[in-house]
């Protein structure tokens, strides 16, 4: 069964990013930085809020960190 997509892309030379989306969350990550981005899918499907970096959410984003690495 499956229950995540990994999704890699490299837009430019200079970009280059891995996304996971699961059923209840997106994470997206790009190479070189330590930013990335964190959405709720349940709760904000448009993905306006990122939820990246953020304590409360510290959990979901060290999973989904450890699948994509």
């Amino acid at each position: 069964v499956q229950d995540m997509t990994l999704i890699e892309c490299e837009a430019t030379h200079h970009v280059f990013q891995r996304t996971v989306v699961t059923a209840t969350h997106k994470l997206v990550v790009y190479r070189g930085s330590e930013e990335g981005e964190l959405y709720d899918l349940e709760n904000d499907p448009c993905q306006l809020t990122n939820l990246w970096g953020l304590p409360a959410h510290e959990h979901i984003q060290r999973e989904l960190l450890g699948r994509i690495r």
